[in-house]
């Protein structure tokens, strides 16, 4: 394996986290919802990730609690612009700050434990593509699943009805409620997934990227997947 290989694949496997990150996160604003919390939930996903990995001894329990975790915030998010209509802004920025500092006070006990490692999945004869197939098909489910994301999640809001009316939704809610669509049910269900696909994201960077958990684990991750979603025009 050469040099060039190698940094490619550092690179795309570093870039997994943010992957689910932005995608979430493009999905929510998509349909209308601007979720500021996502510094805060990827703190505290990816501490919960870690966390129950350790306590369980499985790593697909650790994603899926922190998938669970990031899909309720995102669903608190909502609930509260709806029942108190508050701005969503200002609600996300108090999460973010909330969440990082609860993290910081639960994760003191996780602190310098070694990181589970994930096994890496073997796609056959796609692996043995010169250059290509070890970065992309011999990697593991987090890497792969990211890499996957990126073209499911754009066939889905350009070439699908639901996507369709996602887009519909968050770029003109009175129209969209016209056609008999609800906004309201839309924007939950969305952001939920959303939440869901960043609170993986956080999971992807402790049990990952940066293995264990250490107070301030991914601080300014959350900023720069925004930054991503607008300078990506929010398109996957």
């Amino acid at each position: 394996m050469d040099s060039l290989e190698l940094t490619v694949i550092t690179i795309v496997a570093m870039s997994a986290p943010l992957i689910f990150a932005v995608i979430g996160e493009t999905i929510t604003e998509r349909v209308g919802v601007v979720n500021l919390s996502m510094e805060g939930t990827l703190l505290i996903t990816a501490l919960t990730g870690f966390a129950i990995t350790i306590w369980t001894d499985s790593l697909y329990l650790g994603i899926l609690s922190s998938a669970l975790i990031g899909g309720f915030i995102a669903f608190i998010i909502v609930w509260i612009n709806f029942r108190f209509y508050i701005n969503q802004i200002a609600v996300g920025f108090i999460f973010t700050i909330f969440l990082w500092k609860l993290s910081s006070y639960l994760g003191g006990d996780f602190v310098r434990i070694p990181g589970p490692y994930l096994n890496k999945i073997t796609i056959p004869m796609l692996s043995e593509i010169p250059f290509l197939g070890p970065i992309f098909f011999d990697n593991n489910i987090l890497v792969l699943s990211s890499i996957i994301l990126i073209p499911l999640s754009w066939f889905f809001l350009f070439r699908t009805n639901l996507g369709v009316n996602l887009r519909a939704v968050g770029e003109n809610p009175i129209a969209a409620d016209a056609r008999g669509l609800s906004v309201m049910k839309y924007r939950f269900i969305y952001s939920v997934i959303g939440g869901i696909l960043i609170g993986i994201g956080g999971a992807t960077f402790s049990l990952e990227v940066k293995y264990g958990w250490s107070e301030g684990h991914t601080l300014n991750y959350g900023w720069i997947a925004l930054a991503i979603v607008i300078f990506g025009g929010w398109n996957p």
